[in-house]
């Protein structure tokens, strides 16, 4: 009882030097908004695509931030031997940084793609992983909207195309 006693003194002198937790915003569900955002990094999209194939899973994984932070990785079991071991499965992630222009240029061409409305594709498939994108304003506490399609056509193709072509311009090979 003296060592939990000692515990709970300990941690109770802590938490008067602790800053104090936001209060929640009860109508939205939201924290309180910060005083300053002391790091310049919000996520912009982040793009997974997850599932499996015929020749068995595979798993891509996109995110671009606001201030040219650009992360990716992918794993698979499709048609890619890993170069060191000439084995499988093949696991490769890449860091890069290009300009807050070219993220912000990315949104644009996001929103004139429709990413910030589009819904779920109402369709079932067999054999193809699942795309879910997820769209933010890339700013603290954004609101974000997400979406999931099995194939990139119709009113996805576009979204999907923009994305495409950015992680080709920067990322070549991913």
């Amino acid at each position: 009882m003296k060592h939990v006693l000692s515990l709970s003194l300990a941690a109770t002198a802590l938490m008067a030097f602790l800053p104090a937790l936001p209060e929640a915003n009860d109508q939205i569900g939201i924290a309180a908004p910060c005083a300053g955002n002391a790091i310049k990094m919000e996520p912009v999209v982040n793009v997974d695509v997850t599932g499996s194939t015929l020749v068995g899973p595979t798993h891509f994984r996109f995110t671009a931030y606001n201030n040219g932070l650009v992360t990716v990785s992918r794993a698979s079991l499709i048609g890619i031997a890993n170069e060191s071991s000439g084995s499988f499965p093949f696991a490769d992630a890449d860091t890069i940084i290009v300009s807050p222009g070219a993220i912000d240029q990315l949104s644009k061409d996001l929103r004139a793609a429709g990413a910030f409305s589009l819904c779920d594709q109402n369709i079932s498939t067999a054999d193809i992983p699942l795309t879910t994108v997820t769209v933010f304003r890339g700013a603290t506490n954004a609101m974000a909207h997400t979406y999931s399609y099995w194939a990139a056509f119709g009113e996805h193709a576009d979204a999907a195309l923009v994305i495409n072509d950015f992680v080709q311009e920067h990322l070549p090979g991913f």
